[in-house]
């Protein structure tokens, strides 16, 4: 009984780890477009100011 508890609690440790090694990097890759977009809107509006300018 024992060695069972103890397989799934390393299964469950290590699975979150998995876990989390692969949402971190999505974290990133999300804030990184974010930024990304935000910059692109930026420069839009950045050109819309001057096209409207007399």
């Amino acid at each position: 009984m024992d060695a069972i508890l103890l397989g799934s609690t390393l299964f469950a440790i290590a699975f979150g780890i998995l876990l989390l090694s692969l949402i971190s990097p999505l974290g990133r890759w999300i804030n990184a477009r974010s930024a990304l977009l935000e910059e692109q809107a930026r420069r839009l509006r950045l050109e819309n100011d001057h096209m409207s300018a007399p």
